[in-house]
Formats: C-alpha cells, sequence, structure tokens
C-alpha cells in the first residue's frame, strides 16, 4: 500500500492500517515506519511535493535504494536528504 501526503495526521491514521507493507512519502522526517522522507528542496525546479514523489513512482530519481524498499523495506538513502 502507497501514498503520500504533506499533513502528520493523514501519515498517523495511515501508519495505523493492518498492513504489513506501507508506504507513504512525506516532505517532512517521521518516526513511523510507514513514513518515507522526500526532501521537496532536492527538486525545487517541481515546484510542488505532488510532482517530485509522481517523478520518483517513475523512477526520476531514485531516492531510496529501489531493491532494499520493495524486497526488505529498508530506507537505505541514495543521497543525503
Amino acid at each position: 500500500m502507497t501514498m503520500y501526503t504533506e499533513s502528520e495526521e493523514i501519515l498517523e491514521e495511515f501508519d495505523a492500517f493492518p498492513y504489513d507493507k506501507k508506504v507513504c512519502f512525506v516532505p517532512f522526517k517521521s518516526d513511523l515506519d510507514s513514513a518515507w522522507h522526500i526532501n521537496p528542496d532536492i527538486r525545487k525546479d517541481l515546484k510542488t511535493f505532488t510532482r517530485i514523489v509522481n517523478y520518483f513512482g517513475m523512477g526520476e530519481p531514485f531516492y531510496y535504494d529501489p531493491f532494499d524498499m520493495l524486497l526488505y523495506g529498508k530506507k537505505t538513502p541514495l543521497f543525503e536528504m
């Protein structure tokens, strides 16, 4: 299960879902297991967090190691965020 949000409240609700594998991309740091931080300042040219997440979904660029992410649920950043 995947989604993105800019709201900490929505992230908390999403994190409470009873699924083992879930990912929520957020523009802020969080200790919740489902939260995957993407710093919006990395791609200022895209202007909105929504566009940044959509480009990541298309593989441009990979913020996290996709194999670690999909196979093991590990948050292995490929560069400083």
